[in-house]
């Protein structure tokens, strides 16, 4: 977990994260304006982008930027989990029955 755009910078670069969930609302940079460069730091990690203030015009620019996909706040845990699964799955890291991931337990940012 990081408390900012930039922290998260820091975190990315010392380890890379296996999906990331990154809120559009943060102090000091906002998470669209962050997204391209926590791909860099994160060897092209998925991203879900999630926020409450959202709309299409958001959601758009969020998977345009290279956003695996999109949460609108407040959503169904189960949703977001279901979500991070593919994510996790589309990246290669579980195995052929889906049913853990081939590495150690996700590491989130």
């Amino acid at each position: 977990m990081a408390p900012s755009a930039e922290a998260a910078f820091a975190l990315a670069a010392k380890k890379s994260p296996d999906v990331i969930l990154l809120d559009v609302r943060l102090p000091g940079l906002d998470g669209l304006s962050a997204l391209g460069k926590l791909r860099q730091l994160s060897d092209d990690a998925p991203v879900i982008v999630m926020t409450a203030f959202g709309n299409l015009a958001t959601a758009v620019r969020a998977v345009e930027g290279g956003a695996f996909d999109y949460l609108a706040k407040p959503f169904d845990l189960d949703q977001a989990l279901e979500l991070v699964a593919r994510a996790i799955q589309r990246r290669g890291l579980a195995t052929p029955e889906g049913d853990e991931p081939a590495t150690d337990a996700p590491r989130t940012t």
